[in-house]
């Protein structure tokens, strides 16, 4: 951004790709990991996606995340034309 002057380029799409998976990726494995916390975030006020909504639908948004990683690193696989297996 700073050198281009632009978040997208149509030369970049694949880094953002990349980005979109990567961040659905930590997203995901940082929900499993608060619901080990969910007692002391209720007790603590926190807001918290476990604590507000409950661990079951902390799990439920978890698997949509990881679908969209295994979404978004197949869209890749495909627009640069990889083996099934990259």
């Amino acid at each position: 951004m700073a050198v281009r002057g632009s978040l997208f380029s149509s030369t970049d799409w694949p880094a953002q790709v990349l980005l979109a998976a990567l961040t659905l990726w930590i997203g995901g494995f940082d929900l499993i990991y608060a619901c080990q916390d969910v007692e002391f975030d209720r007790a603590a006020g926190l807001q918290a996606i476990p604590a507000r909504f409950g661990i079951a639908a902390a799990l439920r948004w978890v698997c949509f995340s990881h679908a969209g990683v295994v979404a978004f690193l197949a869209l890749l696989g495909l627009w640069l034309s990889l083996a099934w297996l990259y």
